[in-house]
C-alpha cells in the first residue's frame, strides 16, 4: 500500500519527504559534490604518486562513485519540480539502487585489499586478484536485477517496485546485498585487526610500543567498518522489516528519514575518512590550495609516507588505505 505518495511536477511540495529531501538530502550531496570532487582532482593531478597500488584505484573509483551518485541525486530530484512521470520516478528509483550497489561493492573490494596485503608478500598480492573478478561480477548480477525489476515495474516508494514478483526479487537483490556485504566487511577487518596484531607482538619487542599500535590499527578497523554500519544498516532493516511487518505511517515515515539521511552522509564522510587516512593526498591538496601552489616532489611524498610509516608501525599505514 502507498504510505507516502511520490513527488510530482506538478505539487512536490505537498509531499511528506518534500522537506527531507530539498532541504536536507540534496544540500548533502552538493557537498558530497565538493569533497569527492576536489579529491579526484588531487588524485588526477598527480596520478603517478596517488594511482599507484589496486587498492589507490579502487579508492578513485569508489570517489567517483559517490561523485556520479550525488550528481544524479541532485539534478533528478531537482528536475522533479518540472517533470515528474512514473517512468522518471522509476529511474531514481532504480538509479539509486544501482549506486549504492556500486559503492557497497567497492568498499568490500577495498576490505578485500587491506586484508591480502597484509596477509601476502609483494609477489602473492600482485598476483593474487581473483577475489576482483568475482566482486566486480557480483556487482554486474546486482546490477542487472535491478534494471530488470524497475524496467518492469511501478514504483510507489521511490526505492522498491510496486509489483509482487519484481518486490520480491528486490528484496532479496538489495537489503540482500547491504546484509551480505556488512558481514563480509566485518570479518575481513577482523582478520585484519586479528593478523596485524599478531605480527605486532612477534616483531615488536616493546610491549608498550606493541599495545599502542595494537590499539592504533584497532581504531582504523572499527572506523573503517562502523561507517558503513552507521550509514547503510538502518536503510536495510528498514526495508527489511517494513515489507515483513506492516508498520505505522508515521513510524514508517521517521525510520526513512533517519535511513535517507543516514545513506547520504556516506558520501560525505568516505571522502573525509580518506583525507584522515592518506597524508599523501592531504600533502597535494596542501599545496593545490597554496597562493602559489607547487606539485610536492618525488621527495616530499617519500617524506609523507614516512611520517606515516613513523606513526606507529609500517602495517598501520597499510591498512588505512
Amino acid at each position: 500500500m502507498l504510505r507516502t505518495p511520490p513527488l510530482t511536477a506538478s505539487r512536490p511540495e505537498t509531499n511528506a519527504l518534500f522537506p527531507l529531501i530539498y532541504y536536507a538530502i540534496i544540500p548533502i550531496y552538493l557537498w558530497s559534490l565538493i569533497l569527492n570532487g576536489t579529491l579526484l582532482a588531487a588524485i588526477f593531478r598527480v596520478p603517478s604518486k596517488l594511482l599507484v597500488t589496486r587498492m589507490h584505484k579502487i579508492m578513485a573509483l569508489l570517489l567517483s562513485v559517490l561523485f556520479c551518485f550525488g550528481l544524479f541525486i541532485v539534478s533528478m530530484h531537482l528536475g522533479a519540480l518540472f517533470y515528474g512521470s512514473q517512468a522518471y520516478w522509476q529511474v531514481v528509483a532504480c538509479g539509486t539502487c544501482c549506486f549504492v550497489i556500486m559503492t557497497l561493492h567497492f568498499n568490500l573490494l577495498l576490505a578485500f585489499e587491506r586484508y591480502n596485503f597484509l596477509l601476502f608478500d609483494k609477489a602473492t598480492y600482485d598476483s593474487n586478484r581473483g577475489y576482483v573478478g568475482w566482486v566486480m561480477l557480483s556487482c554486474v548480477l546486482f546490477l542487472a536485477g535491478n534494471l530488470a525489476v524497475f524496467t518492469t515495474s511501478p514504483t510507489e516508494d521511490l526505492m522498491s517496485p510496486s509489483l509482487p514478483l519484481q518486490n520480491s526479487i528486490w528484496l532479496a537483490l538489495n537489503p540482500g546485498c547491504g546484509i551480505v556485504t556488512l558481514i563480509i566487511v566485518s570479518y575481513l577487518y577482523t582478520c585484519t585487526f586479528l593478523h596485524t596484531s599478531s605480527t605486532l607482538r612477534r616483531d615488536t619487542k616493546n610491549s608498550d610500543i606493541s599495545r599502542r599500535n595494537e590499539r592504533h590499527v584497532l581504531w582504523n578497523c572499527l572506523l573503517m567498518s562502523s561507517t558503513l554500519y552507521i550509514a547503510y544498516l538502518p536503510a536495510t532493516i528498514l526495508w527489511t522489516v517494513a515489507k515483513a511487518v506492516p508498520l505505522e505511517d508515521a513510524t514508517w515515515f521517521w525510520a526513512r528519514v533517519v535511513a535517507d539521511i543516514f545513506v547520504s552522509l556516506d558520501s560525505i564522510v568516505t571522502p573525509l575518512l580518506i583525507c584522515y587516512f592518506r597524508a599523501d593526498i592531504r600533502s597535494v591538496l596542501y599545496t593545490s590550495f597554496r597562493r602559489k601552489p607547487n606539485l610536492p616532489s618525488d621527495k616530499s611524498l617519500a617524506q609523507v609516507e614516512e611520517e606515516e610509516e613513523d606513526d606507529g608501525f609500517e602495517t598501520v599505514s597499510s591498512i588505512s588505505y
